[in-house]
């Protein structure tokens, strides 16, 4: 597929809830149960093709998404901040840990 799964498992997250089910389905066994084409297809039943098309029409929607949103970029920059800040302040231990519940509540890290 045009995005690697490891993108399109983090545009499913932010923006998986705007496609449709059978895109869900779909994205669900390929990307995250690591299905291939073919097995997604036979569990759905529809064509493994269907599959490829579902996937590639919601791949192109979330990445849209993304062009107009950013939320990845930006997690993916806090992420990026919170660990310089966190060297930073290595020795102390409440900043560290106030660090650490803002990271929990950030998807990717």
């Amino acid at each position: 597929m045009a995005l690697d799964k490891i993108r399109l498992s983090m545009l499913y997250d932010f923006y998986g809830q705007l496609i449709s089910e059978k895109q869900r389905e779909a994205i669900e066994m390929y990307v995250n149960e690591d299905y291939s084409l073919s097995e997604v297809a036979e569990n759905i039943g529809i064509s493994r093709q269907g599959v490829r098309e579902q996937i590639k029409h919601a791949e192109s929607f979330l990445e849209k998404c993304e062009e107009s949103l950013r939320l990845l970029e930006r997690t993916k920059n806090i992420s990026s901040y919170l660990n310089k800040l966190e060297e930073s302040v290595k020795n102390d231990g409440k900043a560290v840990k106030i660090i650490k519940e803002i990271r929990k509540n950030i998807t990717f890290d």
